[in-house]
Order: structure tokens, then C-alpha cells, then sequence
């Protein structure tokens, strides 16, 4: 069978369907929406993060709708508008509440544009770094603390040392 015949099998279409559900299901958080901020779409991790039970039942819902915290809402909306505006790709690091508690979330989010190359809507990819920061924070406390006793430490050195001088 050649390349030609392969490529126009029922079969391999299904396949390739098939591996690109796959692989759009294993990505971390995946979502898209319309210059109005309605969801369009999402996989499903997305939506199970949001405490939906499928990507569709995100389908025609605003940041408002779907978290209950509306500042988070709020400054979620406001960075997906600038991207929206300036048509800009943007990396930001995102805190949302979640049915599991504050996540925070480093987000890609970019434009998406029709033929004419007009701004219709968004596109973001998510990663959940919430156990990450938590280390990067444990980390710092552990520092700083290290440097306290550090300080106390070379402190009753030199009374010490001061100390036995004066004898």
C-alpha cells in the first residue's frame, strides 16, 4: 500500500482522529474563547479543574460563571482582554480558586485570528505550578531562616571574641 493509499484510508483518518482526541485530552489545560469571553471550548482537563464533569458543559460560560472568587474572575477577564486588544502572546502566573483550593497556573495565552487576520478570540494552554511555588516558598522560609541563625551565630562570635580581649 503506498503513502497515497494510507493517507486516504478510512481507517488511518480514524486513527489519526482518534491520537489527536488523545493527545488534546493529555495536555494539561487547554481552552479557547470568544473576543466576548464566552468559553468555546476546552479539554478535559479544563474542565475538570473547573469542577465540570465534560469539556462541553463549559461551552457558553464566562470566567464569572465558572469561578465564584470575582476578583480572581476579574483579573483573569482583564489579562484575556489585553491579549484580545493588543494582540499580543502573553505568559502570565495565575492564582484561581479551584474546587481544590487556590492553584496557581502558568498560562500561555495568545489571539486567535480569522483568515483576515481580525482578533476573534483566545487560546490558552495551562500548567498547574501550585506544588512548585509552594516549594519555591518553603524553600525562601528555610533561607531566611538559615540566615537569621547564620547572623545570630556570627554575632555571639565576635561578643565572644570582643569578650576575651577585654581579659
Amino acid at each position: 500500500m503506498s503513502s497515497k493509499q494510507l493517507l486516504n484510508n478510512n481507517t488511518f483518518e480514524k486513527n489519526r482522529s482518534e491520537i489527536v482526541d488523545e493527545l488534546f485530552n493529555v495536555m494539561p489545560y487547554l481552552f479557547w474563547k470568544n473576543r466576548d469571553g464566552i468559553y468555546l471550548g476546552c479539554n478535559y482537563n479544563q474542565a475538570k479543574a473547573f469542577n465540570f464533569k465534560s469539556p462541553e458543559a463549559i461551552i457558553g460560560k464566562t470566567i464569572f460563571e465558572i469561578i465564584d472568587d470575582h476578583d480572581a474572575a476579574e483579573k483573569i477577564d482583564s489579562v484575556d482582554n489585553h491579549i484580545m486588544n493588543s494582540g499580543e502572546l502573553l505568559i502570565v502566573e495565575e492564582q484561581v480558586p479551584t474546587k481544590f483550593g487556590i492553584k496557581t497556573y502558568i498560562s500561555q495565552k495568545q489571539p486567535i485570528r480569522n483568515k483576515n487576520s481580525e482578533i476573534i478570540g483566545l487560546l490558552g494552554f495551562a500548567m498547574d505550578i501550585t506544588e512548585i511555588k509552594e516549594k519555591e516558598t518553603a524553600a525562601r522560609t528555610k533561607a531566611d531562616e538559615l540566615m537569621k541563625e547564620n547572623h545570630k551565630l556570627e554575632v555571639d562570635y565576635y561578643k565572644k571574641l570582643t569578650e576575651q580581649q577585654s581579659l
